[in-house]
């Protein structure tokens, strides 16, 4: 199979052992992840292959080819590497991106079975790498089909996280957003005097105000940003609507459910007397979410649980707040669940 300039011999077997490999990619939690597997070839030969998950829950397969197999092989610079999902442009603080490492391991040119469904990464991987010049390549027709077979289950759920707001919609948010915090400013600024409390409020309201005038609609750090300064202002209304926005941009943005979950919590205490349980459901709903998105030991996210875990205990449901009380132990379990 000749395949244009091609100095590395890169043939059919080669994609297809990249899609056996990815096939073994092991699931990680009750998401659906994609199933990646990355072969680097040179003059013919397998130097290096891996798949997500192989080494380290959720490692890139890129990253493990590149970096944890082939640390010091001076073989890899200027070799092809296969991979079957486009790699991607950003990870968590703590680590690189896939793209970084072919970068830096001046691999010569990147064969992609597909892009990256995930609005976040579709086509900025390829972009990037391109800019960076490492050359792009593409999996013959039969076996491109194959990938997208084999990765339909986390197609469809990316898809169906796709922002649920047009642009007009986001836009008109961000207008909604700038007159209630000005409104809030206004209230604050006729007053003659202002406490302690008053004075750290109006600083987080600030904030919020500042970020919103220099925010893109579709930014869903953004508007996460503003929903946590309004929360630390107590403005726990205005909170939710942010974060609320937050997560109908990025429905994977685990700080923002778990900031609608804390809102609806406090909402319940501040009208605690109309006895209606309806934003205890809602944060419940919203914390379960957030749970499942990223369930590790953050402070907060232990104190929104026992908060919940006490409003459910003032109206009686003690099966609910033992759920609770559940999921707060197993964030923290060096914290005792409360009695």
């Amino acid at each position: 199979m000749t395949i244009g300039l091609n100095p590395n011999k890169v043939k059919k077997k080669h994609f297809a052992r990249a899609i056996e490999l990815a096939a073994m990619s092991p699931s990680e939690d009750d998401r659906p992840h994609p199933k990646v597997g990355a072969v680097v070839v040179k003059d013919g030969e397998i130097i290096a292959e891996s798949f997500r998950g192989e080494i380290g829950r959720g490692d890139h397969a890129e990253f493990i080819a590149l970096e944890r197999k082939s640390r010091g092989n001076p073989n890899i610079e200027g070799s092809d590497l296969i991979t079957t999902l486009e790699p991607c442009t950003q990870r968590s603080h703590d680590k690189r991106p896939c793209v970084s490492w072919i970068r830096t391991r001046r691999i010569r040119k990147v064969w992609i079975g597909t892009l990256d469904y995930n609005p976040i990464i579709m086509g900025k991987g390829e972009t990037y790498l391109r800019n960076n010049g490492i050359l792009i390549g593409r999996y013959p027709d039969d076996l491109q089909l194959k990938i997208l077979e084999q990765n339909a289950e986390f197609f469809n759920y990316i898809s169906s996280l796709q922002p649920s707001l047009s642009s007009e919609e986001l836009e008109n948010r961000v207008e909604t957003m700038r007159d209630i915090i000005k409104t809030e400013l206004l209230e604050l600024n006729r007053r003659e005097y202002l406490s302690e409390d008053s004075r750290s409020s109006r600083g987080f309201i600030v904030n919020a105000y500042n970020r919103n005038l220099m925010m893109d609609a579709d930014n869903s750090e953004r508007w996460n940003e503003i929903g946590w300064y309004l929360y630390n202002a107590e403005l726990y209304g205005p909170a939710g609507f942010a974060f609320d926005t937050c997560t109908k941009i990025d429905v994977s943005f685990f700080g923002a459910w778990l900031g609608l979950g804390a809102s609806e919590i406090e909402i319940y205490n501040e009208g605690a007397k109309t006895f209606t349980t309806y934003p205890l459901k809602k944060a419940l709903k919203h914390l379960e979410t957030a749970y499942k998105l990223n369930s590790e030991p953050e402070k907060l996210h232990y104190s929104a649980w026992i908060a919940l875990f006490d409003s459910w205990n003032k109206v009686g449901n003690k099966k609910t707040a033992e759920i609770c009380a559940k999921r707060a132990v197993a964030l923290n379990p060096n914290k005792e669940k409360k009695k």
